[in-house]
């Protein structure tokens, strides 16, 4: 039996989901928390109907997620063996995947037109 599902009534269940995942990361220690925005998703046979209850946040550092999880098994996408990644490796992806994403939309933002309010033909329409 799963502890996140619950049956609600003939056909209806209610999955407790983490829709929201947060990586806080301190600079100081290089530790990080994770916080799993959990929260009951109800769902009539296998569609969504949406969100059935409060938020349920679930936070631990982690490596202690590391020891737990990332030793098990292969990844089910590459097959790569899961007791050679390292909490630290993981760290350094996220932190790499934010320092390109944020360099890429400040140049675009910086290479996108201005916007002009004052050429619109329509009172407080925008363009480009």
């Amino acid at each position: 039996m799963n502890p996140r599902i619950q049956v609600i009534a003939q056909g209806v269940t209610s999955e407790v989901i983490s829709l929201m995942t947060t990586l806080i990361y301190d600079p100081s220690s290089g530790g990080v928390q994770v916080v799993f925005g959990a929260r009951p998703c109800v769902y009539a046979g296998d569609v969504y109907q949406g969100p059935g209850g409060d938020q349920q946040p679930l936070v631990v550092a982690l490596d202690d997620i590391a020891g737990r999880c990332l030793g098990e098994g292969v990844d089910p996408v590459t097959g790569a063996n899961l007791s050679e990644i390292s909490s630290a490796g993981a760290v350094l992806i996220i932190k790499s995947a934010f320092a390109k994403l944020y360099d890429e939309r400040v140049e675009a933002l910086s290479a996108a037109p201005a916007i002009n309010e004052t050429n619109s033909s329509v009172p407080g329409q925008v363009e480009v």
